[in-house]
């Protein structure tokens, strides 16, 4: 097998950060979806629901994770855990244990996305919790995630990749991702 792209997307539903080498820790690639969005209900929010967050661009320094937008000054929270109390949160039917991020951030987000932005907030992962893969899709041991949809590691093919283009030009539709191959986009 071989490795044509590698990504990682610290805050889940923002866009991702392509990487040449990334750390593999027990939950999966270092700082992958150790962040998300949640509602006033502390339910996950993702494109599915606001389709804007994809114009939102993530980028990790040393002692940040920095998010940027067209419309705001870049904002830059600091890597380091926030002090203060844990929440209990919403991904799919699971509840995990996260830190709540500043005011300053869900202020941040409504200058950048609007009215649609009202009620989001951001939390990170709080590590002392567990969040463990289904039984069922694991051949005995254990897994563990942080806020991805299921899995510490979530792999496309190429070849299932291009299918999918292929599918939606077909249907009339932009292609869904920049191919390898021109075949089907351009």
């Amino acid at each position: 097998m071989q490795i044509t792209q590698l990504n990682i997307y610290p805050v889940k539903s923002l866009k991702g950060i392509s990487v040449t080498r990334s750390e593999l820790q027990e939950h999966g690639l270092a700082w992958d979806r150790r962040w998300m969005l949640v509602d006033t209900h502390q339910r996950f929010v993702t494109q599915r629901q606001l389709p804007a967050l994809a114009t939102i661009e993530v980028a990790l320094t040393d002692e940040s994770l920095v998010l940027s937008h067209p419309d705001v000054e870049p904002l830059s929270i600091p890597l380091a855990e926030p002090q203060g109390n844990l929440r209990l949160v919403s991904v799919w039917d699971d509840h995990c244990k996260a830190l709540p991020e500043g005011e300053n951030v869900t202020r941040w987000l409504e200058a950048a996305l609007g009215e649609q932005a009202q009620g989001l907030s951001l939390v990170r992962f709080a590590t002392e919790f567990t969040r463990a893969v289904e039984q069922d899709f694991l051949d005995g041991g254990s897994a563990h995630t942080y806020f991805a949809d299921g899995y510490p590691f979530l792999i496309a093919t190429t070849g299932s990749l291009d299918a999918l283009n292929q599918a939606l030009v077909a249907k009339g539709k932009p292609c869904a991702y920049e191919p390898l191959s021109t075949q089907y986009c351009r």
